[in-house]
């Protein structure tokens, strides 16, 4: 495994979420690998306003429960000629670091099709 794609699995062991089977390291290199291919293909993603469709996180505090104006944005990936190859949308308050695991979750996605 190259520098590169070792920092992208460390960040992405940190910062992710995912499954049993087949586990917290396979995922997070799975996502790892997916942002270098889409990278090298020219993929590009593209973040912009969209509207809150609420939440079920069950918190008093949440903007989406609560009805407080919140930032909330759809990430769409498209490939190196500009077609759509995914989008997920209502999201609300990304971090640097969760627009990353995103982007990366829509190239794994795209990947798989």
């Amino acid at each position: 495994m190259n520098d590169r794609l070792r920092r992208a699995w460390r960040f992405f062991h940190e910062n992710a979420g995912w499954s049993v089977p087949p586990g917290k390291a396979a995922c997070a290199l799975s996502l790892a690998k997916a942002e270098a291919e889409a990278s090298a293909k020219g993929w590009q993603c593209e973040w912009s306003p969209d509207e809150c469709i609420g939440c079920d996180c069950g918190s008093e505090n949440c903007p989406c429960c609560t009805g407080e104006p919140h930032e909330v944005e759809r990430c769409t990936l498209t490939d190196e000629s500009g077609e759509f190859l995914a989008c997920l949308g209502g999201i609300c308050g990304a971090t640097h670091e969760y627009r990353r695991v995103v982007e990366a979750e829509l190239a794994v996605e795209a990947s798989h099709e």
